[in-house]
């Protein structure tokens, strides 16, 4: 609400009333309501930033109020401060009302200002108001006046007339992201029952599945490298994803020659061009310890106990509650004979 004494009451009421008589100008002296700049481009999404509502050309100004619309999914108005034009007259009152949610799809913003006492109005051009906006998402929004109006000091007031010229934000947002990374080692259940971490035996593979995201307005294409630490597992690329549009891509893990040890699994979007949001392209997943062929529980050795983890949940599948990921060896989604010859093939075998 419009804030103030009950003087604020009776000035709103006076800017509403639209019974006065027009001052009519000729078309080479007309007065200017706009935005100055009268387009912004954002390329950031939170991405912060003013403009002036300015007048051009007026004569004998006492108060003006007009509304500013705008799309809610692009933009959010944080503020605005009365300009200085108008104070060069005297005293002031000044009025705010932003409201974000003015409906499902638009937000306003309601600012009105009036000289106080018997002044003689204010002449020429300047700033009536500031205006800062912060950027909510990817997209374009026109800044469209409603209803403006502008008042002389004359009694009863008359309506000046003018032309008030919309602004437009362009949203040239480039933000890519990667916003999943699992291996499908990583949701080995265990914990207390001799594997509290996901394994990979040397010489094995694991899939990684990695979901990237177009964050931004525009079309993109870019690279996206999966490690085990800082060494490269692979790299792919995603080509003309469509904004707000995900892509899961699934990499296989080959660990053989790779050395015995703990591996955190991470992937990393590039940055494409005019993207200033880096926080988001890269996602670190759990680590993977790799171990020794057939040495499920990691001890050093290939025992009876490694032997047992195979055999105790036989013919398990995906799906079934008793599957478990780090103990299908062979990585073919049921635990069967060839995950049992991969362990006892390795029987007694201890690391160097």
């Amino acid at each position: 609400m419009f804030k103030k004494t009950a003087i604020i009451i009776i000035i709103l009421t006076f800017l509403s009333s639209t019974m006065f008589p027009l001052i009519t100008k000729g078309e080479n002296n007309t007065t200017i309501v706009q935005l100055d700049p009268s387009t912004i481009t954002i390329t950031e999404i939170g991405e912060i930033f003013s403009l002036n509502v300015t007048i051009v050309n007026v004569t004998g100004l006492c108060a003006w109020d007009f509304k500013l619309n705008y799309r809610n999914s692009i933009l959010s108005c944080l503020d605005a401060t009365e300009g200085p034009f108008l104070e060069t007259g005297g005293d002031t009152w000044w009025a705010e009302n932003i409201t974000d949610s003015y409906n499902s799809t638009h937000g306003r913003a309601r600012f009105g200002c009036s000289l106080l006492g018997q002044v003689p109005g204010v002449n020429g051009s300047g700033v009536l108001a500031n205006i800062t906006f912060q950027a909510k998402g990817g997209g374009d929004t026109l800044l469209h006046f409603d209803d403006t109006r502008l008042y002389d000091c004359g009694t009863p007031p008359h309506l000046i007339e003018h032309e008030a010229i919309d602004g437009e934000v362009y949203g040239k947002i480039h933000d890519v992201a990667v916003i999943n990374v699992v291996s499908s080692k990583a949701g080995c259940p265990g914990v207390g029952d001799g594997v509290p971490y996901p394994v990979l035996c040397q010489g094995r593979t694991a899939e990684v599945n990695v979901t990237a995201e177009n964050q931004g307005n525009n079309t993109e294409s870019f690279d996206v490298t999966v490690y085990a630490n800082d060494s490269i597992i692979q790299t792919f690329t995603v080509t003309n994803l469509d904004p707000s549009n995900q892509e899961t891509r699934t990499v296989i893990w080959n660990a053989t020659g790779w050395a015995k040890g703990n591996y955190t699994i991470k992937a990393v979007a590039d940055q494409v061009t005019g993207e200033i949001d880096l926080g988001d392209n890269t996602f670190i997943d759990k680590w993977v310890v790799v171990v020794h062929p057939g040495d499920l529980d990691n001890s050093g050795e290939v025992d009876i106990t490694d032997v047992v983890m195979v055999t105790g949940i036989y013919r398990a599948k995906i799906g079934d509650p008793e599957y478990n990921a780090c103990r299908d060896v062979v990585e073919d989604g049921e635990i069967d004979i060839s995950d049992v010859v991969a362990v006892t093939g390795h029987y007694r075998e201890k690391d160097p």
